[in-house]
């Protein structure tokens, strides 16, 4: 019966742990593949943390956590959009959902507002996902993720680049908004 209980209370948190998924990424904005160890991973059902390679398909990078990965290659770097800001609220405020050999195959993940400066958000080691908090890096929001491989992980043999899932935004904010104005209003602003 206790063993019962135990299962029913792990079962509970880990729903609870990852629950709440709100927004996924939906574009890569950017990719700068690394050398070896790049491709499209599918996991074999019957052993999670080996994978079957396939020709280079950045949309596994998309969309909800469903065992398919992009491989980015070593020292490579992909970054992904989402459809609305991520904001900073309490807790974490983003998750990034890697393969099982993340521990071999490390990486670093950043933020920005403007896709042109990023902020280290920190650094990938553990299996399934990490989740990081905006505001312990000064960010109110951001709107685009950046995953780094870190080149050359400590286990050889195993492969060398990070494998990505997918990124989850967990505080999706509203649309940005930008206004506009017709020419002719623009143009006696300068008269």
């Amino acid at each position: 019966m206790l063993q019962m209980l135990l299962g029913a209370a792990l079962m509970v948190t880990t729903s609870v742990l990852v629950a709440g998924a709100q927004e996924y990424a939906v574009g890569v904005q950017s990719f700068l593949p690394g050398i070896g160890d790049l491709g499209s991973v599918d996991l074999i059902s019957n052993d999670p943390c080996r994978g079957n390679g396939r020709g280079l398909d950045l949309s596994d990078a998309l969309g909800a956590p469903n065992d398919k990965f992009v491989s980015i290659g070593d020292g490579g770097t992909i970054t992904l959009s989402f459809p609305n800001p991520i904001e900073d609220r309490p807790g974490a405020d983003v998750r990034v959902w890697v393969s099982c050999n993340v521990s071999c195959e490390p990486g670093d993940v950043a933020a920005s507002q403007d896709g042109i400066n990023f902020v280290p958000l920190g650094s990938l080691a553990t299996p399934f996902f990490e989740e990081y908090d905006l505001g312990s890096v000064g960010l109110p929001f951001a709107t685009l993720i950046r995953v780094h491989d870190v080149p050359s992980g400590p286990c050889p043999g195993l492969g060398l680049a990070v494998d990505v899932d997918t990124v989850e935004s967990l505080h999706p904010g509203s649309p940005v908004s930008v206004s506009r104005q017709s020419w002719a209003a623009v143009r006696t602003l300068y008269q």
